[in-house]
């Protein structure tokens, strides 16, 4: 690789390679050989090596917002679930079917955003640590967003029809 500077002033960079052909004595005869014109090449490989930089920083900025917001998330959501339970433990008696269902729906709501703060931590740290995969079942999986959308199913007489899903392989925690 050599860089060459044209009477304009611009300057390129040349990839040359060349080969010796020797005679039966194994004295040179001649010289075969090409140039390439490189420079749009390197232009765009610096070009990715700088976006790369950029994207690397931008992950590292994605992940420690990831990993405050989770730990910002966390909080409110332990008060939900505490102010929850205590109402659950001294009102019970006081609710009716459609009380408690709905508690327990709520209780069901905090259980998997805490699982979202989980999974959204975990996602924080996957830069430093080795994933590890455990089969999902995607048919319960559905279910449960099934339950989760019951009053909204219910209300704009919506159907989920599926065929049976698959069992995927989602990383562990």
């Amino acid at each position: 690789m050599h860089r060459t500077i044209r009477p304009d002033g611009t300057t390129r960079m040349l990839h040359g390679r060349g080969e010796v052909v020797l005679n039966e004595k194994e004295e040179p005869t001649k010289m075969l050989g090409t140039a390439q014109d490189v420079t749009e090449l390197k232009q765009y490989e610096a070009e990715i090596e700088k976006k790369n930089a950029e994207l690397e920083n931008m992950n590292k900025e994605l992940s420690s917002f990831a990993y405050v917001a989770s730990h910002d998330l966390q909080e409110p959501l332990r008060k939900i679930q505490v102010l929850s339970k205590r109402i659950l433990e001294k009102e019970i008696s006081g609710l009716s079917a459609d009380g408690r269902e709905c508690f327990r729906r709520m209780e069901n709501a905090a259980n998997r955003m805490q699982q979202l703060i989980n999974d959204l931590l975990s996602y924080s740290r996957t830069a430093v640590r080795e994933t590890h995969f455990e089969p999902t079942d995607l048919n319960n999986l559905l279910q449960q967003v099934k339950m989760d959308l019951n009053e909204k199913l219910a209300t704009t007489s919506a159907i989920i029809e599926t065929g049976l899903l698959p069992k995927l392989h989602q990383r562990l925690h």
